[in-house]
């Protein structure tokens, strides 16, 4: 026999509950039965003979939701957070097999805060108010739906927005432009060309070398502040040469090594010549650098300056 107040088992035939002294008589039982039956609802019988939940079983903090088990919920998910890095089911497996009988004495538990409340009130109108304060809704179900809706669809939102932080933050290398313009100059006396197609030359006697190119990857090349980037801290100097603005400045390596770079932009495109000069014991070097500096231009492809 079920004791109607704290819904223990006790031996068929006690008068008193072992757990917590009420009277067991089979007419206070009845009469708690009746009052557990409203609040539970049709489904009473079910609780009372099957001892694995289905519905708790596949739907877990909905289905405590739907039995306005609120309290319980809180639980759920407290415990949900300890297994869901391990075995994310068990706490849904729990919750099958304890379901049924958590349920009846939380209602017990229920029907007696209601009559104690409501002392002044008839049977027909306690088993009015448990068939109101217990049974099922589905509004905080649909609330639960709506809240994990909101969470799914905020974190989808929140990768989105990290994805295009990170994607925007990617500079994208900017094409090379075909312009039709090309580098020119006069290269000096006792320079050997290194490539049949290009000014490159290198001095046959003396430690100087002229290289030019024009393209520079991942840059926005009609940003002069790229030319100050690239310069770095050395003094960058600005002049203007046979009509064309060039930018030049000189860095120093090893021992007497100074690279001269000269750049000059046109048209969103980049053109570099650098002119390097290894060793300038007798100067010879650096008058050579006069000489290509001066004659700095840019031509098309048929030499007519641009």
């Amino acid at each position: 026999m079920r004791c109607p107040n704290c819904n223990s088992e006790n031996v068929d035939g006690d008068k008193f509950c072992r757990y917590c002294g009420s009277e067991l008589t089979a007419k206070v039982f009845n009469d708690n039965d009746k009052f557990i039956q409203a609040y539970v609802g049709d489904n009473y019988d079910n609780f009372i003979r099957e001892s694995f939940n289905v519905g708790a079983f596949f739907f877990g903090p909905a289905y405590l939701l739907y039995r306005k088990m609120f309290l319980y919920t809180f639980i759920y998910f407290m415990i949900s957070l300890m297994f869901s890095f391990v075995i994310p089911l068990v706490p849904n497996i729990i919750l099958g097999f304890v379901i049924n009988s958590l349920y009846l004495s939380h209602a017990n538990e229920k029907v007696r805060l209601i009559k104690a409340e409501n002392k002044d009130l008839s049977e027909t109108e306690l088993l009015d108010k448990c068939r109101d304060k217990g049974g099922t809704s589905f509004l905080p179900v649909l609330i639960y739906i709506a809240i994990i809706m909101a969470i799914f669809v905020s974190f989808v939102w929140f990768v989105y927005f990290i994805l295009k932080i990170e994607d925007d933050m990617i500079i994208e290398p900017k094409p090379f432009y075909e312009t039709g313009l090309e580098v020119d100059y006069d290269v000096p006396s006792g320079f050997n060309s290194l490539n049949d197609n290009t000014h490159d030359a290198v001095s046959d006697s003396h430690d100087c070398r002229i290289y030019s190119h024009d393209n520079y990857k991942g840059v926005t090349f009609s940003d002069e502040e790229f030319i100050k980037k690239y310069a770095g801290n050395n003094d960058l100097i600005t002049k203007s040469i046979n009509g064309d603005t060039w930018y030049s400045f000189i860095k120093r390596g090893n021992k007497n090594e100074e690279i001269h770079t000269y750049i000059s932009i046109k048209e969103e495109k980049a053109f570099f010549v650098e002119y390097t000069i290894f060793n300038d014991s007798d100067k010879y070097c650096s008058n050579s650098l006069k000489t290509v500096a001066n004659s700095l231009k840019l031509v098309d492809k048929n030499g007519v300056e641009a």
